[in-house]
This record gives structure tokens, sequence and C-alpha cells, in this order.
């Protein structure tokens, strides 16, 4: 019996602290949890692309520490003629010749394109001056997107900027589908070969600017602790080159305590601004972007609900004194794996004491019997106190 008593106090007291240290339950209203903004498909934001050092296509901006850029010769091509292919006169005819050919990585999430896009190179020449015309092509994966050709550049001593405005189409429905890369190639028509292209600096920012939706902030949440929210880059940039912005009613909370994370099921990230919250109702704008100056940036806003979740005094107490808890319970179970392997010795009845038989439901005969040993022991008791019996004399019952 004592045995089955501290069984269920030791599973009773293991059940009530394992529940005591389950999570409280979330201090957000019901209805703001996980909130999504409207489904609003191919509202584009401005994005720029640039030529890093390194050749790749990359949103992300340009360190400001780099001030030397990349330079690549722009070539000349041509070939040599005659009057009506005689020879007679010699012609030369130029050809377009690759400048470069930059690639992004493969999109983590699909996005849409559309609209304008403005192509911007950087170029000079060692000495002098040089005119070429530039070709301008963006390709989706081999597919060709955009072509912008410009003619007669001027190309001097000191570097020029040159742009190329195109169309991706109005209706903002160019896909790009997840797995695929962004291809910018660019091409030079010249008789010189004393320019050369620049890039992969904040100055010479050779790339080019068009309208997508590559970042998507799909949830935020509040606690009494922080203010968390999920966002997917189809350009998957490091989370530590981006920019992450949260105001609670107005406020901006400090960038200096947040936590990144990553959800590899939806390939999501997960931003915790560490910040402790009042209950109550709080209206939460949150940015997410590539750039601090603003471009390409999305921005949400929220209407989230903290409230108090009020918790028992034995939960309150579990939860501050679990440790001291789980000791005494591992010394309780210690102490029952003991008791239980204990070895009891089989006691035997003697003359006069009651003997222990086995708890079950007796026969008809056994009961006949034990009522006849009850009365021979009465009756032996009876004549041991009359002397009529010896002490040393044992029944055989």
């Amino acid at each position: 019996m004592k045995c089955r008593w501290l069984t269920l106090l030791v599973m009773a007291l293991l059940s009530l602290t394992i529940f005591a240290q389950l999570p409280a339950p979330s201090s957000a209203a019901p209805g703001d949890i996980d909130q999504e903004p409207n489904p609003t498909p191919r509202i584009l934001q401005t994005v720029n692309i640039y030529v890093n050092v390194d050749g790749e296509l990359t949103p992300e901006v340009p360190d400001e520490r780099q001030t030397d850029p990349q330079v690549r010769g722009i070539p000349s091509k041509y070939t040599r003629t005659g009057l009506f292919g005689l020879g007679i006169l010699p012609f030369i005819q130029m050809e377009w010749a690759i400048v470069g050919k930059f690639e992004s990585k493969p999109l983590r999430q699909p996005m849409y394109m559309g609209g304008r896009i403005t192509f911007v190179m950087w170029a000079k020449t060692n000495t002098g001056s040089a005119t070429s015309d530039f070709r301008f092509t963006l390709f989706r994966e081999g597919e060709e997107l955009v072509r912008v050709d410009v003619q007669d550049q001027n190309i001097a001593s000191e570097p020029v900027r040159i742009t190329a405005v195109g169309s991706l189409g109005q209706q903002n429905d160019t896909f790009m589908p997840a797995g695929t890369r962004l291809i910018l190639q660019i091409e030079a028509r010249t008789q010189y070969d004393n320019a050369v292209m620049l890039y992969g600096t904040s100055r010479y920012n050779t790339g080019f600017t068009f309208n997508a939706n590559p970042l998507d902030i799909l949830t935020a949440t509040m606690s009494k602790k922080s203010v968390s929210m999920e966002y997917t880059d189809a350009f998957n940039v490091p989370v530590n080159r981006m920019f992450y912005q949260c105001l609670i009613d107005g406020y901006i909370l400090s960038a200096h305590r947040i936590e990144t994370e990553m959800n590899t099921t939806s390939f999501a990230w997960k931003v915790n601004w560490i910040y402790p919250m009042d209950p109550g109702d709080h209206h939460v704008e949150i940015r997410v972007g590539y750039d601090p100056s603003g471009a390409g940036n999305v921005t949400e806003f929220f209407d989230l609900t903290l409230r108090i979740v009020k918790e028992s005094r034995f939960v309150k107490f579990v939860r501050t004194n679990s440790t001291s808890i789980i000791g005494v319970l591992i010394l309780l179970i210690i102490a029952y794996v003991f008791y239980t392997k204990r070895i009891k010795p089989k006691r035997t009845a003697a003359l006069g004491e009651r003997e222990i038989r086995p708890k079950r439901k007796l026969t008809r005969a056994e009961k006949r019997e034990l009522k006849r040993e009850r009365k021979l022991k009465k009756k032996a008791r009876k004549l041991r106190k009359k002397g009529k019996l010896p002490a040393d004399v044992e029944l055989g019952l």
C-alpha cells in the first residue's frame, strides 16, 4: 500500500511540474497573431541592382569603404572589307563585342518585374577620348527580356555616366520563378581600344534600376519581451547587410538589440526586436530593405494587441522554483527505486497470531477449513489458560 501511494505521489508531482514548465499562452490578441497584409500581387518597389567587386548582380549596396573601382576593358571588334567585297578600297565594318556578362545568384523566392528599367554604366579612357555604341540586354536565364541601345556615346579621360532606359511591360507581370537567374550583358561597338568600364563601388554603381517585389513581409507578432516579424528575400542577401526598422506607436526600437533566425521550412527570416512591451493596443510599423536610404524598402503596418495572461500562484511558484522541485523529484524517484528493490523476509504465523494469507476470493471449502481452524485455535487458547494444554505442544493446524 505504501509503495502504491509513493508511486502516485511521484507521478502527480512530476505531471504538475511538466505542466507548469509549458510555455505560457500567447499574449497577443487571437485576431492579431500572424497577421498578413492584404494580398495585392504585383505591387512593385524600385530596386537597385549593382555589379559588385566579384562581377555578380546583387541588390546589396556597395561598401562605402571600397573606393577603388574594378576595371574592365571595352574591346573593339571589326572586320576589314573592300568595296563590294572586291578589296578595291579599304572599308572597316565594326561589330558588337561583349564588355561583360554578369549574373545573379539563383533566386530563393519567386518575384514579379515590370515597368521602367534604367541601365547605368560608368566608363573612361586611359588617354584621349573615344566614341562608342553600347547595348544593354537583360536575360531571364537564356531568355531575353529587354534590349536597349545607346548610339555615339562620347567617353573622356574623366569618368562618364552612361544611361539607357527600357521597359519590362506595364502590366508588372514579368515572372521570375525561384531558382532562375538574372543576367546582364553589356556590349560595345567601337574602333577605339583605350576605354574601360568602372564598377564595384558606391560611386561607380554600374548596374540597373527596375521595379520588382523581391522582399515580402509575411507576419508580425508581439510578446511581453519582443516584437517579431518574418520576411522572405528572393536575392537572399545576408541578414547583417539588410536594413531593418520597427516603430511602435511612433517610437523607433533600437537596432542594436536584434536577433535573427532562419525558418528552414519556408526559407523565411525571423527578426526579433528585444524590447519590453506594455499591455494594450499598439500600432506597429515595420520596414525591411537593402538600402537604409529607402530605395527598394518594404513597409507594412500592423495593429497588435498585447493582453495580460494571469497565472495561478502555484504555477508561478513552480516556474520560479523549478530547479529545486526537479531536485526533490529526483530524490523521490531514487528513494522509490530503492524501496521497491528492498527484499522483505516472509513471515510465518506463530501460534496465536493471525495467519497472513493472500488477498483473494476463497472457495467454500477454504472458508469451511478456515472457520474450523479458528474454532480449534480458540479452544486451544482456553485450554492453555486453564492449564490443561502444555505450552510446548504445537497444534498441527
